[in-house]
């Protein structure tokens, strides 16, 4: 894929984005927003799923290219990006297990970053 080619694609995608989950039955669903991202929603059986399925939204809504997504990064929580830049944390891997576990019960908003 050309850099210019690139370059208009990455400059539709927000930088943030806000990602209201809800907790519905057996799964989730969640309201996105950020610049450009009107009536934007997806669906999960789990968090970690919905990570995959806020990015799928995202990149749908702006009618992004498959060949050219996994060039311009993916959105995931902004503690998700913080902790693994932390050196300090041994046990990377389990806090974002626990982080992921923690979010099964209420109605929330996370903050995500394209990374």
């Amino acid at each position: 894929m050309k850099t210019k080619t690139l370059q208009l694609y990455k400059k539709l995608l927000p930088q943030k984005i806000a990602v209201l989950v809800h907790k519905e039955g057996n799964g989730f669903w969640a309201e996105i927003k950020g610049r450009g991202l009107e009536n934007c929603h997806t669906q999960a059986e789990n968090f970690n799923e919905l990570i995959k399925m806020v990015n799928d939204a995202i990149f749908d809504y702006l009618e992004i290219p498959l060949k050219v997504r996994k060039d311009l990064g993916f959105y995931l929580p902004c503690s998700i990006i913080n902790a693994l830049k932390e050196k300090a944390i041994k046990r990377r891997g389990q806090l974002i297990l626990k982080y992921i576990n923690d979010q099964t019960k209420v109605k929330r908003e996370v903050a995500f970053t394209l990374a």
